[in-house]
């Protein structure tokens, strides 16, 4: 029986409470706009042009590295069970870092070895993880 009467008030006080709030939703649409205008000027001014210095400038790269020997180190303090993972975790995040500065500082030499010189890069590549995850 209860129900019914939840069910009753709710069919005639919610559009009346629809119709009053008017208003109030049309403020809170513009005040929607208001803050996704002021994301987008945010993003498109600050941080995008922020992002882009900072991979001119090296930061990212240095960042990278960092995480990557911190997680190396924070492995060789650990103990024995999660350790091996943790410095395998940082190995893994070390040939991403050498794979971005590569890849950032190293394009011209790598196009020289692979079509002058006949050299197979990706060889030395896969040496270098071997030689990182032998024990």
């Amino acid at each position: 029986m209860w129900l019914c009467a939840i069910g009753g008030i709710t069919i005639s006080v919610g559009p009346v409470l629809w119709h009053l709030l008017k208003p109030l939703r049309r403020l809170f649409v513009q005040l929607a706009e208001k803050v996704k205008q002021g994301l987008i000027w945010l993003f498109e001014k600050i941080v995008l042009p922020t992002c882009v210095r900072f991979h001119e400038m090296g930061i990212w790269e240095a960042l990278a590295h960092g995480v990557a020997f911190l997680l190396t180190a924070q492995g060789c303090r650990m103990q024995e069970g999660p350790a091996e993972f943790v410095a395998i975790s940082g190995l893994v995040a070390s040939l991403c870092a050498c794979g971005y500065s590569t890849s950032l500082h190293g394009k011209a030499a790598l196009h020289v070895l692979q079509h002058e010189c006949k050299f197979n890069a990706e060889l030395v590549v896969y040496v270098l993880m071997a030689g990182l995850f032998a024990p």
